[in-house]
């Protein structure tokens, strides 16, 4: 990490000086993000599959440890996903959600129906801060699911999107409707349903 607010700029080694980690970037770590001052990194050594938070403000590293995908949740409506890294896939959808800097909120689980069989391993996500919804796309369709509860209120099959290797949906600018591109095949308006 470079700050530019010095001259000159001042150079972190992220994995070694915050996050105290001995390992090999990139080969030993499965995702990383960086939301808002947040930084996460989940780690994919043979003996650390640890997901690591960085919390600015206090300039402590939260250590969290799960065996399937993480939706992290940061203040402010920021999310990030953490996937957990799989030689073989399980496509195993199913994911942990975790609120960031609330500790009174307990970790949730979700599994994500509908997606299974599908021309590629991950599913794409997007979370709709305002309505607390998450909309999960692969190319067996779009489905719309409730957060935290993990209750399903739709799923839309995309004639020819099995045809496709990428689907991904996006919320319109009004949020009344998603958008699912999907490659080789088109576009899709999707009204989403009265809240």
């Amino acid at each position: 990490m470079m700050d530019l607010r010095s001259d000159p700029p001042k150079f972190t080694d992220v994995m070694h000086d915050i996050f105290l980690l001995d390992i090999a970037y990139p080969d030993d770590v499965s995702a990383m993000a960086w939301e808002g001052r947040h930084l996460s990194v989940r780690v994919n050594h043979p003996r650390n599959q640890a997901i690591y938070v960085y919390h600015p403000e206090t300039s402590q590293v939260e250590v969290l440890q799960s065996e399937v995908g993480i939706l992290l949740f940061f203040p402010g409506g920021e999310w990030t996903e953490l996937p957990k890294f799989e030689a073989t896939p399980t496509y195993r959808d199913e994911y942990e959600l975790i609120w960031v800097d609330r500790p009174e909120a307990e970790p949730q689980r979700l599994v994500v129906q509908g997606h299974v069989p599908r021309n590629y391993p991950d599913l794409n996500a997007e979370y709709l801060p305002g309505s607390s919804q998450m909309v999960f796309s692969s190319s067996q369709g779009v489905s719309l699911v409730s957060i935290p509860d993990g209750a399903l209120l739709g799923f839309w099959e995309l004639a020819g999107g099995s045809a496709s290797p990428s689907t991904f949906a996006l919320a319109s600018p009004d949020g009344k409707a998603l958008v699912a591109i999907v490659e080789r095949v088109g576009l899709y308006y999707i009204p989403l349903p009265n809240k």
